[in-house]
């Protein structure tokens, strides 16, 4: 990104919004009372409910090691794991594959979602590919570039952009979090429809090659002024090379911006100053229908050199 414009963005966030929380997770840390454990998407407490399992508050498949929360209980992390975020790890699948980012095991296997027989098993980079010829799933384009043409496994739009928004609410301050009650009952329902006012869009930006982010990063931002034609409340979080912001639903403090224009603008990364971005862009995923056999082809350019014989010897 050129440098006048990463000036420009940081000038505009730093009128218009505040940090309101903003976590590194490179150590291990608890989010809320662990002698008074509420659960923030339920209302409940123990011993209604239980809080036995390590629930996660950026989910585990992001690599997530580090932030845990004590604001979910037990059911409320079954309902989210098989649900919503079951959506968004099928769509990021494909990107998990391309960026090497590992399962539990230290492993990550894709199978094509129709000819099963054609897989890719990734282990610390090495790369094993298995093919029956019934599917390119490795193209040489060029000297360059080779292309992999993965399939998503289906998945609903709308439920990805609601793991987006779970995993804001799981790190809103306590002093903040009773503005959202519509957008926690949104989430725990099956309703289609949520009182917000700027769709279900997601920034969505990729930063190719060797140098990624080093660790996963959330942040929440807060409108500094409730006249300011732009949304309440904003998160993002960026991880190995991939970076997603979205308008977190607040009815009670965006009510007054129906049918208002404004500028969805992306927060500047150290990245941005060293690299170019590439299938970056605004994807809407307000859609309730299931996507079905998507493709995601993603291209990995390389630089070839000579050596002589002299040079290896």
């Amino acid at each position: 990104m050129e440098l006048d414009k990463i000036q420009d963005l940081s000038t505009w966030w730093n009128d218009n919004y505040t940090l309101i929380a903003d976590y590194d997770l490179t150590e291990k840390k608890y989010l809320g009372d662990s002698q008074n454990k509420i659960c923030r998407f339920c209302g409940r407490k123990e011993p209604e409910v239980h809080f036995r399992k390590i629930a996660h508050a950026i989910p585990e498949s992001l690599e997530n090691i580090n932030l845990f929360t004590n604001y979910e209980c037990d059911e409320c992390n079954h309902k989210f794991g098989n649900t919503i975020e079951d959506h968004l790890n099928k769509y990021l699948f494909p990107n998990r594959i391309a960026s090497c980012i590992l399962g539990k095991r230290g492993t990550i296997t894709y199978k094509h979602p129709i000819f099963g027989d054609n897989r890719i098993d990734v282990t610390n980079g090495h790369w094993d590919v298995k093919t029956d010829g019934k599917v390119e799933l490795v193209q040489q384009i060029d000297e360059h570039t080779l292309q992999i043409n993965l399939t998503r496994q289906t998945y609903i739009p709308v439920n990805v952009y609601k793991a987006l928004v779970k995993m804001a609410i799981s790190i809103v301050p306590e002093s903040e979090i009773s503005n959202f009650d519509n957008t926690i009952k949104w989430l725990q329902s099956d309703e289609r429809a949520i009182e917000d006012y700027f769709g279900k869009f997601v920034i969505m930006r990729f930063f190719p090659g060797l140098e990624r982010f080093p660790y996963i990063k959330a942040s929440l931002f807060k409108r500094k002024d409730d006249s300011l034609i732009t949304p309440a409340y904003q998160f993002f979080i960026c991880f190995s090379n991939y970076y997603f912001q979205i308008v977190v639903p607040c009815f009670k403090k965006d009510k007054q911006l129906d049918r208002k224009r404004f500028s969805f603008r992306a927060i500047p990364t150290p990245l941005d100053f060293s690299q170019s971005i590439k299938g970056s862009g605004l994807l809407d995923f307000s859609s309730h229908e299931p996507i079905k056999n998507e493709e995601a082809p993603i291209q990995m350019h390389f630089e070839t050199s000579e050596m002589s014989i002299g040079e290896i010897e």
